[in-house]
Parts: C-alpha cells; structure tokens; sequence
C-alpha cells in the first residue's frame, strides 16, 4: 500500500477545489447566487459567475476574485486552441 502525501508549501496543505453548492459557495466567500462556480486554487480564490451577477458579486464577494463566465469560458478555449488541444 502507497500513501500519498499531498504537496506542502511553508508547512501548510495545499487545497485545491471547486464548489457548486449555494451554500458551500457562500460559506467560503459571503455570497453566492443561482449561477456561480467558487474555485481555489492553492492560495487563490475565484468565483464565477454570469453577467447577470457580476456588479452585486463584485461589490460583495470576500476574499476571490470574481471572474465572469462568458470570459472564463472564452479564454479556456483560446487557450485550448494555442494548444492544439482536441476534445
């Protein structure tokens, strides 16, 4: 049996993960609505939303970066696509 120790950095664990749930959402930024994504990334926070919610989130949202979809999604297949990555 292997254990696998996750990666540290100065002592601490490295959390990486991507929240869907209202609740879960709000817990870790101090606001949420019916169409948002909380990712994060190491020591950084990100939370995702449609343009809809980005003025209110923006003003409100604690510690992430609020990042709209559309551009999220937009830049992710720019990149995809400098890559040449396929489906």
């Amino acid at each position: 049996m292997t254990l696998f120790i996750p990666p540290q950095k100065e002592n601490f664990l490295i959390m990486n993960y991507i929240l869907r749930d209202e609740n879960a959402i709000y817990y870790e930024c101090g606001y949420s609505c019916d169409n948002a994504l909380f990712m994060k990334l190491g020591s950084e926070s990100f939370f995702l939303t449609d343009g809809r919610y980005q003025e209110d989130a923006k003003e409100n949202v604690k510690d992430a970066t609020v990042i709209s979809k559309e551009i999220y999604i937009k830049r992710q297949i720019e990149l995809s696509e400098n890559l040449k990555l396929k489906d």
